[in-house]
């Protein structure tokens, strides 16, 4: 299968092999050496050494000008500090379909973006992550509104689902969502109008193909040059105040709530939970956190969406018969249908208050956080039973990651279609992180983290992402998997790069500090067995076997990760590693 995807791309990737093959040779320039440790209580500009304190994430998706998560991180970048930055980059909207070309355009607008920065901060270099599941993806039922399960029926094997826990019941919840629409201004959306490129995809491609011609490479029609149909212009579907399915256009035309032609009532209900897109109504995780009252009033006013199953039906699923518009019965009978073979998400319109009186009209996935208040003397959200009274009887159903996750060759198709972006950005790229699977791209919680599987993600990142980018993986037992597999099997993975492998591949711990183990990082001390493989059959080993190891490999290539704070344990405690 993995030969297929690579003979497949042979011809798309031949300028970049055969030009820049240099690049795979000079790959062991990024070594390091032991230096004299310095004292500095000075800003770190070393974009590969010291602490990043934030990270950004955001949604690809087929409606860019409508996520103001995007559109905030867009206009962001270049009010960022010096230095390292973390880009995550979710793509749950793609899990049973290829990534579309208004996603990868977003994707390229980013890029251009940090572009642009580097220009003002020559130490820029991002680490990057793309992942499907940010444990954000709450269940929608068939009238697009968020399921809701009573407390009293939660059964067992649901737990997993709910809010109130993690798709890994080892771990616990963690800030991985940004909410950078609360923050949006009107000079900001100027900004991203201004700057956006709607046609960047197309101007690249050309001088991609431009390039290919003028170093002599043999142009192939069908591969090269290709020209996709253009795509259809994305739409939502909601069911009014009145109960009727309506279809909205996402274009320019439909930007404001102004723009907009529905009935009063609707109108008058975005308007109202206007008012909760406040960060005074999001906890600590960046997550909608009501009291029950609130919670109430925010469900009756909400607006629930279908963008997925609408938009399939109109590109994929029906022939298409000139430019024939379809009637909102026809919309209504197809998703329907449709909807026993999905995974819907909870997804909702609503409206940013800008300046100059601009209700900007937005869209994002329902997210809602443990039940909480705000606390008026504390001046921040606390938990429901602290000082308060009250908790909810019910929560929100929520999708396991391995629900979330495509199967392998989606997942190889599409490290293939985004090879090519990070490639024409690899000046900004310092590493990119993780294997495409995993809660938050963590490598925890799925289905392709076995060896069989995993090597092939590997292999195709190995392969098709530029060589003067490093590679890592979560944990030392899946290094040593990895590697042993590719040295012991090398004929049987197509084109592979051992020695690449062993200059790039690095890791990186997102349990820093938290436990003896680091969140799982390590052998637990609780397992008695030190030869005991863990439940993807890796050999974890305690700690100081780990740090040992790491010492050695972390010489030539970087070790990252995130610190953890573990406020459960006492203070002495917290300074043992």
């Amino acid at each position: 299968m993995l030969n297929s995807l690579f003979k497949n791309s042979v011809k798309k990737t031949l300028a970049f092999i055969t030009t820049y093959l240099a690049l795979v040779n000079n790959t062991n320039a990024y070594t390091y050496s032991r230096n004299a440790i310095k004292y500095t209580d000075k800003e770190l500009n070393n974009p590969y050494i010291g602490w990043l304190h934030c990270a950004t994430t955001i949604d690809l998706n087929d409606y860019p000008n409508y996520d103001c998560n995007y559109i905030s991180t867009f206009t962001g970048i270049k009010n960022l500090k010096p230095g390292l930055q973390y880009l995550g980059v979710r793509l749950a909207e793609f899990r049973n379909k290829d990534i579309s070309d208004v996603a990868l355009t977003a994707l390229r607008n980013l890029l251009e973006e940090y572009r642009k920065h580097k220009k003002v901060d020559p130490t820029l270099q991002i680490i990057l992550r793309f992942y499907y599941d940010g444990s954000n993806n709450y269940k929608a039922d068939s009238s697009f509104k968020p399921i809701r399960i009573k407390k009293g029926n939660k059964k067992r094997s649901e737990s997993a689902s709910s809010d109130s826990d993690s798709n890994d019941n080892e771990y616990s919840e963690f800030k991985q969502v940004d909410n950078g629409e609360l923050y949006l201004t009107f000079d900001d959306y100027k900004y991203f109008k201004e700057e956006y490129d709607p046609n960047i995809l197309d101007e690249i491609n050309k001088s991609f193909n431009s390039t290919i011609t003028d170093i002599g490479v043999e142009e192939d029609e069908g591969n090269v040059t290709e020209k996709k149909e253009k795509e259809e212009i994305p739409k939502i579907e909601y069911y009014d105040s009145n109960g009727k399915l309506q279809t909205i256009e996402l274009n320019d035309g439909n930007d404001t709530l102004d723009d907009l032609k529905i009935t009063k009532k609707d109108y008058q209900k975005l308007k109202s939970n206007a008012k909760y897109n406040n960060e005074r109504y999001f906890n600590e995780h960046n997550k909608l956190s009501l009291n029950n009252k609130e919670m109430k009033d925010y469900e009756n006013n909400a607006i629930f969406i279908n963008d997925n199953i609408i938009n399939n039906v109109i590109n994929n699923h029906y022939e298409k018969r000139g430019n024939r518009q379809y009637d909102s019965e026809f919309y209504k009978n197809a998703t329907v249908s449709q909807y026993k073979n999905t995974r819907p998400i909870a997804k909702e319109l609503f409206v940013l208050n800008l300046d100059d009186n601009v209700h900007k009209l937005c869209i994002r996935q329902f997210n809602p956080g443990h039940a909480k208040v705000y606390d008026e003397n504390k001046r921040k959200i606390v938990n429901a039973g602290e000082n308060h009274k009250e908790s909810s009887d019910y929560y929100f159903a929520k999708y396991k990651t391995p629900e979330i996750e495509p199967d392998l060759t989606t997942i190889l198709s599409h490290i293939n279609q985004l090879s090519d972006i990070v490639y024409e950005y690899k000046d900004l790229i310092y590493i990119y992180q993780g294997a495409f699977v995993g809660t938050y791209g963590e490598m925890r919680g799925s289905e392709h983290l076995k060896i069989d599987e995993l090597s092939l993600i590997i292999h195709a990142l190995n392969e098709l992402i530029d060589p003067s980018i490093f590679l890592s993986v979560r944990t030392p037992a899946f290094y040593r998997g990895l590697k042993d597999t590719f040295y012991a099997n090398k004929n049987s993975y197509y084109n592979f790069d051992y020695s690449l492998f062993e200059k790039r591949m690095s890791l990186y711990n997102d349990g820093l500090f938290y436990n003896d183990d680091d969140y799982g990082t390590y052998k637990s001390k609780k397992v008695s067995d030190e030869n005991k493989l863990d439940k993807n059959n890796y050999l974890k080993k305690y700690r100081e076997k780990e740090v040992s190891f790491q010492n050695s490999l972390c010489l030539n290539v970087p070790n990252g990760g995130e610190a953890v704070y573990f406020n459960k344990t006492k203070a002495i405690q917290s300074n043992e590693y």
